[in-house]
């Protein structure tokens, strides 16, 4: 699975699928993004009001992050819920 999180967009890429609008406020308020490519990604964080930013963190773990992976889930299934009622 590949995923990108990007919390000023409210919104989480899961394997290219974009679902916006999702509640973030979970997520680590220093955090700007997340990219995940399978195995391994890193964190992006903000620049903070003195132009200072960490940099970005590999991690080898997404399961943090796993209430915004379910977050997204149930968003895209009742996504497809809505696309199959429209579709009869």
């Amino acid at each position: 699975m590949k995923l990108t999180i990007i919390k000023d967009d409210d919104a989480v890429y899961v394997d290219k699928v974009c679902i916006s609008g999702l509640d973030l406020s979970s997520l680590d308020p220093t955090i700007s993004a997340v990219q995940w490519n399978g195995s391994k990604g890193w964190i992006e964080y903000y620049t903070d009001d003195n132009g200072n930013r960490e940099p970005n963190l590999d991690i080898t773990d997404i399961s943090q992050f796993q209430n915004i992976i379910d977050m997204w889930n149930t968003a895209n299934t009742k996504l497809h819920q809505a696309n199959t009622a429209n579709t009869i």
